[in-house]
């Protein structure tokens, strides 16, 4: 385990090194038209006869650079406890792991309020008003949000409880409450998104025909960002499940500072008493189940969505689809605990089907982003879709189906 978490992190931190200093050098090198994409501020001619208006998928994007920061903070908490007890190398890792969440989580809220602010002051208050479309890309914040709660999770139990002694975070009640309430705010503040996210989406999928095809002269969404922006909604819902089984487990193996529930406490010590385990862990089971539910019935219907469109023939591959990848791992993952925890075989092997699911993904979104960026469609643009006057002709380039 060590060994291969120790690959999978440097590998992991060379792509992020490199993807962030291709995008800052994009950032800085083209500043103004992506001050445009970025901020809404179009640049196409208004359309009078059409009173919509579909937001550009890139500013919820940048919920995704956090996003894959907590990831080597992930590979960061498992690598630490195995190094070796007392060991000064386990210290200087489980120190960067905290640090770094912390970093990640503040950079995750920022990104957030950025995402959702935008949006709201970018329209001008002469302009008449528009009905939005949400991009997929919408639903990003809360499940990195939901993400950062989960790596906060994975914090406690591997830092701070089973290794405080090993890895020196000691005494562990001081750097794991504010984890704890943290984590639970985080994953308050992305279920309640979700929530609010989903009447919307639905809304607008239930008014919108699945049957017609994206172009600029008719102003229709794209059936694939409806369906995408499903899979990110289960994301959210899921990986807030798995946060509060793995917060929940966290708890129970937290040693008490021995308090009695009449002891008033202090320096956080409600959350270390004798009777946590009891009192937090079976809660954060029983909400962690109905959050699954929630995800399973969203997964259900962005598959049926899925199938429904491929049999139309019209489903379109964009880079969205890279990100269904996580949400349908998170839903594995939550799966896989709630085998664990209730010693169920039927999440077993519901854990099993969806790993198949995100290997298959996997490699079919591996073969389109080849396939097109040896044609020069993604990655290395030759002929940019955005400035092109062949706008159609790109979009019927993207249909595979």
């Amino acid at each position: 385990l060590q060994t291969t978490s120790t690959v999978f992190f440097f590998i992991d931190l060379v792509l992020f090194i490199i993807f962030s200093l291709i995008f800052l050098l994009r950032l800085i090198w083209f500043r103004r038209q992506a001050g445009a994409e970025l901020f809404h501020v179009s640049s196409q001619q208004p359309d009078h006869d059409n009173n919509t208006d579909e937001t550009d998928d890139d500013l919820g994007y940048l919920a995704a650079w956090p996003l894959v920061w907590m990831t080597l903070v992930a590979f960061a908490a498992v690598i630490a406890p195995e190094l070796g007890q007392h060991s000064q190398t386990a210290r200087t890792v489980s120190h960067l792991a905290y640090t770094a969440w912390w970093i990640g989580a503040a950079w995750t809220v920022v990104t957030t309020l950025v995402i959702l602010a935008v949006p709201l002051l970018s329209s001008p208050p002469d302009q008449q008003p528009k009905q939005k479309i949400l991009p997929p890309s919408t639903v990003f914040p809360p499940m990195a949000l939901a993400f950062v709660a989960f790596i906060g999770a994975l914090i406690v139990s591997n830092l701070l409880s089973a290794t405080a002694t090993t890895t020196g975070l000691s005494p562990p009640k001081l750097a794991t409450v504010p984890v704890i309430i943290f984590a639970l705010c985080a994953i308050g503040a992305a279920l309640f998104m979700s929530l609010i996210l989903y009447p919307i989406i639905l809304i607008h999928q239930l008014t919108t025909p699945l049957a017609i095809t994206h172009s600029i002269h008719t102003h229709q969404s794209n059936p694939s960002q409806l369906i995408c922006t499903q899979f990110y909604l289960v994301g959210a819902l899921s990986m807030s499940a798995a946060s509060l089984q793995l917060l929940g487990t966290a708890l129970s193996t937290i040693p008490g500072n021995g308090n009695s529930p009449s002891t008033p406490p202090t320096n956080g010590a409600a959350f270390l008493t004798n009777t946590t385990p009891t009192l937090i862990s079976v809660p954060c089971i029983l909400f962690a189940l109905l959050l699954f539910g929630m995800a399973s019935l969203t997964f259900l219907l962005a598959l049926i969505t899925l199938i429904y469109t491929a049999c139309l023939r019209n489903l379109q591959w964009t880079m969205s689809w890279h990100g269904i990848l996580l949400p349908v791992a998170a839903l594995g993952l939550s799966s896989l605990q709630f085998s664990v925890e209730l010693g169920s075989s039927f999440f077993r092997v519901l854990a099993s089907v969806l790993l198949v699911l995100i290997v298959v993904a996997f490699l079919v979104n591996l073969a389109f982003t080849v396939w097109f960026a040896w044609k020069g469609r993604v990655l290395i643009v030759r002929d940019d879709p955005r400035t092109s006057s062949k706008q159609v002709e790109w979009d019927h380039l993207h249909k595979f189906m």
